[in-house]
């Protein structure tokens, strides 16, 4: 993963992934640090899970390696950050990230194009997003735009430029 965006992602779809109806994602960011936390109510995972989660060779999914947490957790700490997993079975799971922002720190990437691609990956999601740079921020909740067809490319499109409109506020 090449940008901070790309774990929030990669974290969400966790979410997503493990039955969640509901995704929260606050996001707040200023001169010395990039922080985001996601809180869901998946499944969640039992202690002995969540004990094995930086294992790259962990993963609860049908494949051979679980890279996500792991290379997120090398990435923060290279900055002098750190990823905090609190999980309980059956109600879920809240992941707290921060990367200092220090000459080691990827780069942000594109928030705007993260949001966008989770809100329009699925609408029996309600996803709820708060983001804040410095003191100013934005609340977005997926609840707004529930009966908006997402396969139709005009409303994807819109959505995206939403976003983007937002994220360009912070300039």
């Amino acid at each position: 993963m090449r940008t901070i965006a790309d774990h929030l992602i990669d974290i969400a779809e966790n979410s997503v992934n493990a039955g969640s109806k509901s995704v929260e994602i606050h996001l707040y960011e200023d001169e010395t640090k990039f922080e985001f936390e996601i809180f869901d109510d998946g499944r969640g995972m039992n202690d002995e899970q969540v004990s094995k989660i930086f294992d790259p060779f962990f993963t609860t999914k049908n494949k051979k390696t679980g890279l996500g947490l792991p290379l997120l957790k090398e990435y923060a700490e290279l900055t002098g950050g750190s990823v905090e997993v609190v999980s309980k079975e059956n109600e879920g799971t809240k992941v707290k990230v921060l990367f200092k922002k220090t000459i080691d720190c990827q780069p942000i990437g594109d928030i705007a194009h993260a949001f966008a691609t989770l809100v329009t990956s699925s609408n029996q999601v309600l996803w709820k997003i708060t983001r804040c740079k410095q003191d100013d921020c934005y609340d977005f909740s997926s609840e707004d735009v529930r009966d908006l067809d997402l396969t139709n490319p005009h409303n994807i499109k819109s959505i995206f430029e939403y976003f983007k409109r937002l994220e360009a506020a912070f300039r």
